[in-house]
C-alpha cells in the first residue's frame, strides 16, 4: 500500500476516533505552536490508528490526512469550493519548505477552485490523481515563485490544499 494511501487511512482513523480532536488540527493556524500540540495531542490519544505503519511525523502531512477526511464526511464543503468562481494566479512570494507549499496550494486554490475539488475527489494514491492535477494546466506554472524551482510533491500539494480548503470552507460553520 502507498505510503500516501497509508496516511490517508491514518487520517480517516483519526477523524472518525476523535472527530473533535481533529476539528482541533483542522482550524489551527497554520506553522504554529497550536498546529503541532494540536497534531501531537490528536495522534496521542488515538495511537492505535497506526495500525503498524510506518508513518511520517510531519505535522503537515498530518494535518493533510485529517482535512482530507473530514472533506471526505463532508462532501457540500467541496460542492461549495466547486462552485467557486475562477480567478487569475496571483504568483506568491518566494518561500522555501513548507511556507513554499503553502503559498503554491493558496495560489492553485484560489485561481481554480473547481479544479481543487475534482483534485480532493480523486482517491489518494489513484491512477486519477496526477491527470487531475495536470488539469491544473499552466496555472500550475503561474503559482509558482518567480525564481524558485518548484517539483510538485503531489502527495504534500495535496495534503495542503485540503488544509487550506477545510479551514476556508469551514471557517463558515459553527464550532
Amino acid at each position: 500500500m502507498p505510503k500516501a494511501q497509508q496516511l490517508g487511512d491514518f487520517g480517516g482513523c483519526l477523524v472518525r476516533q476523535g472527530p473533535k480532536l481533529a476539528e482541533k488540527v483542522a482550524r489551527a493556524p497554520f506553522d504554529t505552536p497550536q498546529e503541532r500540540d494540536a497534531v501531537l495531542t490528536l495522534t496521542r490519544a488515538h495511537n492505535s490508528c497506526v495500525k503498524g505503519a510506518v508513518l511520517s511525523g510531519r505535522v503537515g502531512a498530518i494535518r493533510g490526512a485529517v482535512a482530507q477526511a473530514l472533506l471526505a464526511r463532508q462532501p457540500a464543503l467541496l460542492d461549495t469550493l466547486a462552485a467557486g468562481a475562477d480567478a487569475p494566479a496571483r504568483r506568491p512570494a518566494p518561500a522555501t519548505g513548507r511556507a513554499l507549499v503553502i503559498a503554491y496550494a493558496t495560489c492553485l486554490i484560489d485561481a481554480a477552485p473547481a479544479r481543487t475539488a475534482a483534485l480532493l475527489r480523486t482517491p489518494v494514491a489513484s491512477a486519477e490523481e496526477r491527470p487531475t492535477l495536470l488539469a491544473y494546466g499552466e496555472t500550475l506554472k503561474q503559482c509558482t515563485p518567480d525564481g524558485i524551482e518548484y517539483r510538485v510533491d503531489l502527495p504534500d500539494l495535496r495534503n495542503h490544499l485540503a488544509s487550506i480548503a477545510y479551514l476556508r470552507l469551514a471557517a463558515g460553520q459553527t464550532e
